[in-house]
């Protein structure tokens, strides 16, 4: 997969032959993914709405879209750019990066979807120019 910065999409590509095989419409400025172990889902970070789409990569669907902005009317300026799920997958990190912070939300899954909620926001030190969830440590799982 391939994340279409201009295109507002996410691409898959065939790497032998090097062309794009279809096409997934997402929110606008799609940048950093992760997939579940399974390969099941794929998370896209969404820099210019504040959000994450959660991709059904069976089906190529956009399932769910969830909002990592600091309030409900937020106006886009969060710069949702990178995430990462946790090992047992039961949370996803979200960094914002112009907002400085972390989202983190509670994603056990249910079926063919994740279900979620708003967890928490830790606010961060450093610019978020990426995320490793393994660096976190212990302090991210209260």
């Amino acid at each position: 997969m391939l994340s279409l910065w201009g295109g507002s999409k996410v691409a898959l590509i065939d790497p032998v032959k090097g062309v794009v095989l279809s096409t997934i419409p997402v929110g606008s400025h799609p940048n950093d993914m992760t997939l579940t172990k399974n390969g099941k889902y794929l998370f896209v970070a969404q820099a210019n709405d504040n959000s994450v789409s959660v991709i059904n990569t069976e089906t190529g669907k956009v399932v769910e879209v969830f909002s990592s902005a600091l309030y409900p009317d937020s106006p886009a300026g969060s710069t949702t750019n990178a995430v990462a799920l946790s090992e047992d997958e039961s949370r996803l990190y979200i960094a914002n990066a112009d907002n400085n912070c972390l989202a983190v939300f509670n994603c056990r899954a249910s079926g063919w979807e994740y279900k979620h909620r708003f967890y928490s926001y830790r606010l961060v030190s450093d610019f978020c120019q990426s995320l490793e969830q393994k660096n976190m440590g212990d302090q991210w799982k209260r």
